[in-house]
């Protein structure tokens, strides 16, 4: 597994329930994993049921109020920020996304749609992961870090990094301190003040390209990453951007992940 390795507003187009609608549809718990710790494909948890680790420590929760929260023996230490959205259900979708369901709409997902036959565990260790054959796909310890933060958006209005900025920040609610230099140097910059960086491709997360890097100009370029999917030639992301097409100008694709994209991990609680 992995250690080092998104809901847009309305001002900035399409929110992530209605990309996630659009792309997987509603499906409903086709049987509550309540009381063991794992969802398989098809599998959810309602309201007020959860999830244990086999050690009895870890509980992930469906709460009544909507939030879907990781609870360790200090508290909670992770969420889907959910709350005040009163009888949500999560599903493990067949397609390999997890999803939480208010009334048939999609309010959260790990953007992993794609992954056919991925698996939910609630580990020993402490760690929500998503699991396909034997490899980790999203995991809830890849947004645990926080590092250094900001009060402000610190970018260039309508370029791609005060885009970046606002799209971490609503996921996250905190605003990265990643100011100082180019989009190219965000990754360096995120690792040396705390944040979790990865090399490899992850979802709810900012994805760096390196100058040069699938079309990036000598700067750089940076965008937000609300899907990832395997492919026959390797994994794409599909990223959401600003100034790819022009200033101000909002815009989405999918990339193919090479080597000079690196991904700067989201928190949520």
């Amino acid at each position: 597994m992995r250690t080092n390795v998104f809901t847009r507003r309305a001002t900035l187009g399409l929110t992530a329930a209605a990309c996630v609608a659009a792309v997987v549809g509603f499906a409903g718990p086709a049987q509550a994993g309540a009381g063991s710790n794992y969802l398989g494909g098809g599998e959810g948890l309602s309201a007020n049921q959860s999830i244990r680790s086999n050690n009895g420590a870890y509980t992930a929760a469906m709460q009544g109020d909507g939030n879907f929260v990781l609870y360790t023996p200090s508290g909670a230490k992770w969420s889907t920020r959910t709350g005040g959205q009163n009888g949500s259900s999560i599903v493990m979708q067949t397609d390999g996304n997890l999803v939480v369901y208010r009334n048939g709409t999609a309010i959260w997902h790990t953007g992993t749609a794609g992954y056919t036959g991925a698996s939910l565990i609630m580990q020993d260790d402490g760690n929500l992961v998503m699991y396909r054959s034997g490899t980790a796909i999203w995991a809830t310890s890849w947004h645990w870090t926080r590092g250094t933060t900001q009060p402000g958006n610190s970018g260039v209005s309508g370029n791609c990094t005060w885009y970046a900025y606002e799209r971490f920040k609503q996921f996250s609610g905190v605003y990265p301190n990643l100011s100082g230099g180019n989009a190219y140097t965000w990754n360096e910059t995120a690792a040396a003040r705390g944040w979790l960086v990865h090399n490899s491709p992850a979802t709810q997360s900012i994805v760096v390209f390196e100058p040069g890097v699938q079309g990036a100009s000598s700067q750089g370029h940076v965008a937000w990453v609300d899907f990832m999917q395997p492919r026959s030639d390797g994994t794409y992301i599909h990223v959401w951007e600003m100034n790819w097409r022009g200033l101000h100008i909002v815009s989405d694709r999918w990339v193919k992940h090479v080597p000079g994209m690196s991904y700067i991990m989201a928190p949520q609680l």
